[in-house]
């Protein structure tokens, strides 16, 4: 219970500091480790989103070990705004393979009966035994 508490106190913390690109009460459905890779990509994306357009996330979680980040625009931005916003978004979910979900630490993806986690050594054993690097 206190690990969920903590990780939820870490995203209400980083939705008031985002507060212009995540909606209150918008649900992260991933580990708090990936707080700061996202914290970097929200203010990447501040910096270069136009005042005029309007960052949806649809959903932010983890899935096969990564970061996913869904999200949709409007109205429509240029196409080369559009994909440096898909650049920032891809390089926060590569970060996230490398990134422990539980900790922030350096991490690798491990496996488990097709099972994926990304965790540093500590939290691939504590999560389950027979995790084996990927």
């Amino acid at each position: 219970m206190e690990e969920y508490l903590v990780t939820r106190a870490a995203f209400e913390a980083l939705q008031r500091k985002h507060s212009t690109v995540i909606p209150k009460g918008f649900g992260i459905e991933c580990g708090r480790g990936w707080v700061d890779i996202l914290d970097r990509f929200f203010a990447d994306l501040e910096r270069i989103l136009p005042l005029e357009a309007e960052f949806r996330p649809r959903q932010i979680k983890e899935k096969l070990a990564g970061l996913r980040i869904y999200y949709a625009i409007e109205p429509r931005v240029p196409d080369d705004l559009e994909q440096a916003i898909r650049r920032l978004a891809y390089l926060a979910e590569a970060r996230s393979f490398h990134t422990c979900e539980s900790c922030g630490r350096p991490g690798r993806v491990w496996s488990r009966s097709g099972f994926y986690l990304t965790a540093c050594d500590l939290h691939a054993k504590e999560r389950s035994e027979g995790y084996s690097a990927k």
